[in-house]
């Protein structure tokens, strides 16, 4: 009884591991939906991939999303998720947010995808943060590829420097209640719900930005709530 139990164990195991697929590699100058060129990984999620691509027509250059692992039990939830996650970001201000500019589904792969602007930082750049955002000298393991530009995040930064001086602790908290205001005036409110130092983006001109909306939610409240108190946290768990 036992052999069978295991030998049971075994196959369910095996079961729930093909029912996975493997995630979805770009490779570099592959064409995505025949308007966007890959140039190079920027980064990779539980989910999703983003990567530096280039408009085949405009010759300009953006960041690209696709849903790059789908279980095949929840594929259907898993795409709605994605595409409810690209139409938040796109009616969102540009201020606090990064801007999304289309949304498609890429016949060679079936995946979907949506395209931001690109969030990049050159050396330069990201002494710029450092010296007049963060109050801080720049790590030398983000200047490694100084040539190359790519995303800075508050991740990547802690990530070296584990202490940052209390005013910049302070202007980052102050801008990123900024964006969860945004958020919360929206009809319906839309509640983040993973607010993290890996989903807190810094731009060219020291622009403090919340990204990632994948398990967002939105929250529609009655007349009788909106007069109660519903600021507390406990409004927006679950």
């Amino acid at each position: 009884m036992p052999d069978m139990e295991a030998k049971s164990a075994t196959q369910q195991a095996s079961t729930l591991t093909l029912s996975i697929s493997p995630p979805v590699t770009l490779l570099a100058g592959t064409i995505i939906d025949g308007s966007y060129q890959v140039v190079r990984l920027l980064g990779r999620g539980g989910m999703g991939a983003v990567y530096l691509v280039e408009d085949v027509f405009l010759r300009q250059i953006f960041a690209l999303k696709i849903l790059a692992r789908t279980d095949s039990a929840t594929d259907a939830i898993t795409q709605q998720r994605f595409e409810r996650e690209a139409r938040l970001m796109a009616g969102l201000e540009a201020e606090h947010f990064v801007p999304v500019v289309r949304y498609g589904l890429d016949p060679a792969t079936g995946l979907p995808y949506y395209v931001m602007k690109a969030i990049l930082l050159d050396r330069a750049g990201k002494q710029r943060i450092c010296t007049d955002v963060l109050k801080c000298p720049l790590p030398p393991e983000l200047m490694e590829g100084s040539d190359t530009m790519t995303q800075l995040t508050l991740g990547d930064f802690l990530q070296h420097e584990r202490v940052l001086p209390e005013r910049a602790v302070v202007f980052v908290a102050e801008q990123i209640v900024l964006a969860i205001q945004a958020l919360h005036a929206m009809v319906p409110q839309i509640i983040h719900r993973d607010i993290k130092p890996s989903n807190i983006l810094f731009d060219a001109e020291g622009n403090v930005l919340l990204s990632d909306f994948g398990i967002a939610k939105t929250v529609t409240l009655n007349p009788e709530m909106a007069e109660s108190t519903l600021t507390l946290p406990e409004q927006f768990l679950g």
